[in-house]
């Protein structure tokens, strides 16, 4: 039951993407994680084997992802990689420890590591929005002629793994954390074998109650 269920989920990704989560893992998690490895040795600055693990997602996110129809944009100043035919979105960003774990097993959603700012508030009105239309082709928001459905592509870093999911925010709470998720799709963990390591953050700590943030 469980192995059919895997085998659905992965068919909807690739239904929704074109591609599957061992590709995304393989193609731009390893890669980013194998990066951030130089930069915690005890020369640098703390954050910087993060800070290298995200610049490396989006570089590799947009290498791996070219043959499928997907292309780099910078709008909003937002890093990503935007597929225009299939009106989607993708931001490479840390997320918190429960980032990874199925809602079953870890009883709470992830949250990103750190506050976003407006325009990523905007996006995730917009998916918002989008959710009340059958497609996003119907859809008139902010009388934007293609409005893009924006996912997230979390990663987090144990000692033992490097966990990660391709997850659609539907909500932010107060303080500027994503913490709601339409949808997730887990992928498969990486073997971290002593890398860098995320400190706590995020979901980690009470973050009060989840209120609704819409944008200005």
């Amino acid at each position: 039951m469980e192995e059919h269920v895997e085998r659905r989920k992965t068919q909807k990704m690739i239904d929704t993407f074109g591609f599957d989560g061992a590709l995304l893992r393989d193609a731009v998690v390893a890669r980013a994680s194998a990066a951030s490895r130089s930069y915690a040795d005890g020369l640098y600055p703390p954050a910087a084997a993060g800070t290298m693990r995200w610049i490396e997602s989006v570089a590799t996110i947009r290498e791996a992802l070219a043959p499928f129809g997907y292309e780099p944009d910078d709008t909003d100043q937002l890093a990503k990689v935007i597929h225009r035919a299939r009106g989607l979105a993708i931001v490479p960003a840390s997320g918190s420890a429960r980032t990874g774990i199925p809602f079953a097993v870890a009883r709470k959603e992830p949250s990103t590591k750190w506050p976003k700012g407006e325009r990523t508030a905007i996006a995730v009105e917009r998916n918002n929005q989008l959710a009340l239309f059958c497609t996003a082709k119907d859809a008139a928001i902010d009388e934007d002629p293609s409005p893009m459905e924006t996912w997230i592509l979390l990663q987090h870093a144990t000692t033992h793994e490097v966990r990660s999911e391709l997850s659609l925010p539907g909500g932010m709470n107060a303080r500027g954390f994503i913490t709601t998720w339409r949808e997730r799709f887990i992928l498969p963990p990486l073997d971290n074998d002593g890398g860098p390591v995320d400190e706590p953050f995020g979901d980690d700590y009470d973050e009060g109650t989840d209120i609704p943030v819409v944008p200005r």
